[in-house]
């Protein structure tokens, strides 16, 4: 779709448009609705009505151009109203033209370069490099509006007749296509020559408008095929309900399932969220359940997955996708093979294969901790497999017939990207993962693969870096279906948890990661690092609670993400241990802590290590602060800002303290805020509570304290609820309160 836009543009626009409309929209549908209308809230929001909700949610193609909102035709009467007839032709040839070239507008003009610049229509235009661009999409839109389709069929009309005189087959075909109005069954063939080599280009967005104008002028058998090809090129564009309408009516009209019941049984399964088995039963092809097993996998109903893989071994032994489907469940089932020899191939016979063959190898390496080989592998895969980017509108989706670079589609390449996201997430870089998770929302269908996953990590990055939920993961969970999978719904649980816990809710969090761990059978999926149940508890003040939870924790089968689940274990132990053994314990711990490549599960090792020294009495206060000093620099490394300044406070807190934790309710004050102190004791008057706040956090400290609901918190200050609900986590999270009927007996007691 274009571009990228600056991360806090993007999220500014979900945020308006999450405020402004009862329905979802995808991160890089909003994207594109900024890039062609302008940041101006009032214009996105606008612009965004016109269109419908499966469109808002990425889930159909979208107008080109997009329809011109009022408030838009407002602001640019001035500059349009007084153009000529001929400027307007200019412009409208300009707008429809699927060629930018400079040349390409002056013969179907029929007018010079001086003539060109001369005339009002420059005003509107940008020529560089022997290329022409209308600036501002806007005019674009509102051209295209405001001509008669007798004008952008003429206009059509002139560009299909320059194009033919260059030889370009291609461009021609579209343009004479579109200045038939009559259907041409003689178009339909060419429409999906181009539509097909569109696809093996990477462009599936283009793939699918050419498609579907060839369905206008198929008749018959041929239409079918025009149905099955739009289909398959708007299932890769991520355009996942126009898939399954346009392969559904392919199967019918066609009347032959040959190659079509494999892209409809992925398209209803990323549309519902559910695998439909009666395709795969109807199809009766191995090919098919191949397919069907790796939605199973991701779906982390792994016992399906292998039974399918059972039925097609005989019959596709030698058959690449039963290599790569194979590798694919294993690894979806928790097992690491970092060897994966036979998926470490060049891209042949398609893009796509060679894609998720490179996607499945990388996160097999860095669930060993090769996440160096593993950023080879997808850097590799990108260099040789990512669509070309470049700035002009059409021009590599038109190139030359001649041009033979296989490359992946928007959906392939979003699951390339949240592989990369992954091995990021792993290697414990989360700031990175958060700021390229970020950057592949704003221009691909990230909610898709995985079943989701994308959903989960937005949030636990989020929660890692800013201590909160943030406008991606809402954005993205809106989009899930309604009953998402139970890897997703597992995450989600988690996150929740998480959040719980910076606003000082241990035991709420707690209870949530209990929830989290109850798994049913069979069921696995890929790991994140996320908060343990027992530790939870403890800091909740519970530690019978704590024990069942690492009772359960010893009772799970050994998992083969060793580093990872032997970290968790070590934590675990630590946190409950009993007060003779914890000393000796914390030395193990943090020598398997040194072992780790992950910054992220070093700083949280030593974090648990210092918290369990804690509990041992101010005699380990000095080694407990330099565990914390430790582990905020070990987040700083992995970008985890929130982490890191939860263990500058609580170093912070523990050198001025150098007290023990109290057992009981102290104990639940000393969670991931630190050392807090009891609400009713106030020390020297403002210290207390005030000191280690900035003065906006106190100011709605003591609003909220003086009993403001985040609304009227929001009107008081002269800021955003959002920035009420981000302060106030703060707030919650450095002062060790659990709710606000807690800071107000902090605050006014204090005399604060």
């Amino acid at each position: 779709m274009g571009p990228a836009i600056p991360p806090a543009g993007l999220l500014d626009a979900l945020r308006e448009l999450r405020e402004a409309l009862p329905v979802p929209v995808a991160p890089h549908v909003a994207a594109h609705l900024v890039r062609s209308v302008g940041v101006r809230p009032a214009d996105v929001v606008e612009t965004a009505r016109l269109l419908s909700p499966s469109e808002l949610a990425g889930g159909s193609l979208i107008a080109d151009p997009l329809p011109a909102a009022s408030g838009v035709h407002d602001d640019l009467a001035g500059s349009v109203d007084i153009l000529t007839p001929t400027d307007r032709e200019i412009l409208l040839v300009a707008s429809v033209s699927v060629v930018d070239r400079t040349d390409v507008l002056l013969r179907a003009v029929g007018t010079d370069i001086d003539s060109l610049v001369a005339s009002r229509s420059a005003d509107h235009l940008e020529m560089v490099a022997g290329h022409v661009r209308i600036v501002d999409p806007r005019v674009r839109s509102v051209i295209h509006a405001g001509a008669s389709m007798t004008e952008r069929t003429a206009a059509h009309r002139r560009l299909a007749a320059v194009h033919t005189q260059d030889g370009n087959r291609d461009a021609a075909t579209w343009h004479t296509a579109l200045s038939t109005l009559a259907g041409d069954p003689g178009l339909a063939a060419d429409l999906l020559r181009v539509a097909r080599r569109m696809v093996a280009r990477g462009e599936a967005v283009w793939a699918q408008r050419v498609a579907r104008e060839a369905t206008a002028h198929a008749r018959g058998a041929q239409r079918g095929e025009a149905l099955g090809v739009a289909g398959v090129a708007a299932l890769h564009a991520g355009h996942v309900v126009d898939a399954v309408d346009l392969l559904g009516e392919a199967v019918r009209t066609a009347g032959s399932r040959q190659g079509l019941l494999g892209p409809l049984l992925v398209a209803v399964t990323l549309a519902t969220g559910q695998v439909p088995d009666d395709l795969t039963a109807a199809a009766g092809s191995s090919r098919e359940a191949l397919l069907t097993a790796v939605l199973h996998a991701e779906r982390s109903d792994v016992g399906a997955a292998q039974r399918l893989l059972d039925v097609t071994s005989g019959v596709l032994r030698e058959d690449p996708w039963q290599s790569l489907v194979q590798a694919a469940v294993h690894l979806l089932a928790g097992s690491v093979d970092e060897s994966l020899d036979l998926l470490d191939t060049r891209p042949a016979e398609h893009g796509t294969t060679a894609a998720l063959a490179q996607a499945c190898r990388a996160l097999s390496l860095a669930g060993a901790d090769r996440f160096e080989d593993a950023r080879s592998v997808l850097t590799r895969a990108a260099a040789e497999l990512a669509p070309l980017r470049e700035d002009t509108r059409h021009e590599r989706a038109w190139a030359s017939p001649a041009c033979t670079r296989q490359a992946v589609t928007p959906l392939v390449e979003a699951y390339l990207r949240v592989a990369g996201v992954l091995v990021e997430t792993w290697a414990g870089t989360v700031g990175t993962a958060n700021q390229d998770l970020l950057d592949a929302a704003g221009r691909l269908p990230v909610a898709l693969p995985l079943s989701g996953l994308a959903v989960v990590l937005a949030g636990r990055l989020e929660l890692f870096t800013q201590g909160a939920p943030g406008e991606l993961a809402a954005s993205l969970e809106r989009l899930l279906p309604l009953t998402p999978c139970h890897p997703v719904r597992t995450g989600l649980l988690v996150n929740r948890a998480i959040a719980s816990c910076f606003a000082g809710e241990h035991e709420l969090a707690a209870t949530l990661l209990d929830l989290a761990d109850e798994q049913p059978a069979g069921a696995a999926g890929l790991p994140l690092p996320g908060f343990e149940a027992v530790e939870v508890w403890t800091l909740a003040g519970r530690p019978d609670a704590a024990r069942a939870a690492l009772a359960r924790l010893r009772a799970r089968p050994e998992a083969r993400w060793t580093s990872a689940a032997a970290a968790t274990r070590a934590r675990a132990e630590v946190t409950s241990a009993a007060a003779g053994d914890r000393h000796a314990l914390a030395g193990e711990v943090l020598a398997l802590g040194r072992s780790l490549r992950s910054p992220l599960e070093q700083g949280r090792t030593r974090l648990a290590v210092a918290r369990a020294l804690l509990t041992d009495g101010p005699g380990h206060g000095r080694a407990a602060g330099d565990h914390l000093r430790a582990a905020g620099q070990l987040f700083e490394e992995a970008g985890a800002g929130a982490l890191a300044e939860l263990a500058r406070g609580l170093g912070e807190r523990t050198a001025h303290d150098r007290v023990p934790v109290r057992r009981g309710e102290d104990r639940r004050r000393a969670g991931l805020a630190g050392h807090g102190r009891d609400p009713g004791d106030t020390g020297a008057p403002g210290l207390v509570w005030s000191a280690c706040l900035t003065p906006r956090e106190r100011e709605v400290a003591q609003v909220v304290a003086a009993g403001a609901s985040n609304r009227e918190a929001a009107a008081a200050l002269s800021v955003s609820v959002r920035t009420i609900e981000v302060h106030l986590t703060r707030v919650f999270r450095k002062l060790g309160t659990c709710s606000r009927l807690e800071l107000a007996v902090l605050v006014n007691r204090a005399g604060g």
